[in-house]
């Protein structure tokens, strides 16, 4: 399977031409594909379809790490345009691509070493949650003096300026959280001061969203927001498109931040969110990282190549060479 590796702000996804692989089981090449010690390495695949029967340009499906079949993702549609123009499946550098929750216009520019690349999706929605979720959130607000998800250890102290800590009008705002659906449902977090990984685990114990819930640890200041991930499917990532809309969404609704674009920054990088009436933009740098062939995880062996023997043949060699040398030892002892 023939393939290109490519992250934004180190969301780093296996992209594949869909239509040379309609026969191809993404879910299960993605729970091998993706393990970063023994396949490839990604937060998940992305399979790329030519969609021109439908009217669009193209349509990208999405399998997290473990299988699952995510139904967007704002990095996948920037770094997928990108794809669909490296493989020659266009020359556009604008175009159309279908997700399984919306239709969505993407872009890209390459400036010098640089691909800077924007997706637009429907305007982010607040979703309504019933008492026993309600209390669930709650709960997530107690001992949570343990993690510092805004200290030096994931944003360092050079990438929020100390003028920006001291301006800082929400920093110290507690208990804050939206659920917010823009395709995909996140759950953002302010104040809680806990990894957003420790915060799905306590989601998935109290036994709310039992489909799964994107999560989002985060601190407002005055001209930035700081956003730990944790995704459903694909666990704690370095940076999430999706998830950077619902953090500038919620933090402009609760906490009237009014900014003509919202910086979020997360592990990987910084990704920008213009929020509109009908509207949500996502921009940021798009990187290919290298292409490559994946085989699935078997070696491919050529029996009458001593260099390419199977496991079972060497392993009969080096028995063989044992019992040589030890039956020679035994002889020049006698």
């Amino acid at each position: 399977m023939e393939f290109i590796k490519m992250h934004a702000a180190g969301n780093d996804y296996i992209y594949v031409d869909g239509d040379k692989n309609k026969n191809a089981d993404f879910s299960a090449t993605a729970k091998k594909a993706c393990d970063r010690r023994f396949g490839i390495g990604a937060d998940g695949i992305i399979a790329v379809y030519d969609d021109s029967a439908r009217g669009g340009d193209f349509f990208m499906r999405i399998f997290n790490a473990d299988g699952s079949e995510g139904l967007t993702c704002g990095n996948g549609l920037r770094c997928s345009a990108v794809f669909a123009n490296m493989t020659k499946k266009t020359d556009k550098t604008e175009m159309k691509i279908r997700t399984l929750s919306a239709t969505h216009n993407v872009s890209f520019r390459k400036y010098d070493d640089k691909i800077i690349s924007a997706a637009d999706f429907p305007a982010p929605k607040f979703v309504a949650t019933d008492a026993a979720t309600e209390t669930a959130l709650k709960t997530v607000f107690k001992d949570c003096e343990t993690e510092n998800i805004s200290g030096s250890a994931i944003f360092p102290e050079t990438d929020i300026s100390r003028e920006t800590k001291r301006r800082a009008r929400f920093g110290e705002i507690e208990g804050v959280v939206r659920i917010v659906n823009n395709g995909n449902l996140h759950a953002v977090f302010f104040g809680a001061k806990k990894l957003a990984e420790t915060i799905s685990s306590e989601l998935r114990s109290a036994g709310v969203f039992p489909d799964g819930i994107n999560v989002e640890s985060a601190t407002v200041f005055e001209d930035v927001i700081t956003c730990d991930v944790c995704e459903r499917g694909s666990g704690t990532t370095y940076s999430c498109g999706s998830g950077a809309i619902a953090a500038a969404f919620a933090a402009k609704n609760a906490f009237g931040l009014k900014l003509d674009k919202y910086p979020v920054m997360m592990r990987g990088g910084t990704l920008f969110v213009e929020l509109g009436d009908n509207i949500a933009r996502l921009s940021g740098d798009v990187t290919p990282v290298y292409r490559g062939t994946y085989f699935g995880g078997e070696l491919l062996r050529d029996e009458n190549d001593p260099e390419k023997r199977s496991d079972n043949n060497l392993r009969k060699d080096s028995e063989n060479y044992l019992r040589k040398d030890s039956e020679k030892g035994s002889k020049e002892n006698l």
